[in-house]
């Protein structure tokens, strides 16, 4: 089988937009080329996108299909980055891996919501933080007792940052929230935390709930990510109402 490259602006969209996952991220994957299994309907689709000061791949659909387009696509080298369907990696020839430079590096599931949670105990102490350096700095006070690994990103002043109070007005759980611009893409939740000392008391819960609940009002669905083995995470999403939209695995350099 070989692959055939897209390269229409409107036929990449169009073909992209069969799957949920880069519907909802496509304000940040702005396809350069596109390559798909040469069929009438395709099963897998690769992407060329601008990412982390170089070029990075998306891939789209079933492993096994997209593994055969990795191995034909005319792809440049000194790759950045990758995200694939997880186990696409393990269905591509040793040898064409070897030309990539790529190795796992982690993987990570895509959750998605497009309905109203249920209500939860707690809700009605979360409340907008607003965007802004204010919001940031009042979220970061959060973030560096309970989520100190995560390093700030170059976005984080115009994100929508939502707290979760005490009953004395102690802001002790955070997230943020990301307006996607592109149709359909809705709005993305990031980087909830609650800080150690408040944590199994349903606070990550309830404020995602609200966030979530807000999030549907601007649009038509609430997505995020996970890494892949954190159940305690996945649990607690899935009984707000979220699902296992895509199964991911990122590659990076193998020099790192």
């Amino acid at each position: 089988m070989t692959s055939r490259t897209v390269r229409t602006a409107g036929v990449e969209e169009e073909l992209l937009a069969r799957w949920p996952f880069w519907r909802a991220n496509s304000a940040r994957f702005a396809a350069r080329e596109v390559w798909t299994d040469d069929t009438a309907e395709p099963t897998a689709a690769l992407t060329l996108v601008g990412r982390h000061g170089g070029d990075a791949l998306v891939g789209l659909g079933e492993p096994e299909a997209l593994a055969r387009v990795l191995g034909t696509a005319e792809l440049p080298g000194g790759l950045v980055h990758a995200l694939l369907p997880r186990g696409t990696w393990t269905h591509v020839p040793a040898q064409v891996r070897e030309r990539f430079a790529l190795v796992p590096g982690g993987s990570w599931d895509w959750l998605a919501c497009d309905s109203q949670p249920e209500q939860r105990l707690g809700e009605d102490r979360a409340e907008i933080l607003g965007t802004g350096t204010g919001a940031l700095a009042a979220a970061g006070a959060v973030l560096a007792r309970g989520y100190p690994e995560r390093s700030d990103r170059d976005d984080d002043a115009t994100r929508t940052w939502w707290g979760w109070r005490t009953a004395d007005g102690e802001l002790v759980a955070v997230l943020a929230a990301r307006l996607a611009s592109a149709d359909g893409s809705g709005v993305h939740l990031s980087a909830v935390t609650v800080v150690p000392e408040h944590r199994r008391r349903g606070i990550a819960s309830a404020l995602t709930a609200a966030a979530t609940r807000w999030g549907l009002a601007q649009g038509p669905l609430v997505h995020l990510g996970i890494w892949s083995d954190n159940d305690a995470a996945r649990t607690l999403y899935l009984r707000l109402g979220f699902r296992v939209g895509a199964e991911i695995e990122n590659l990076v350099p193998a020099q790192h």
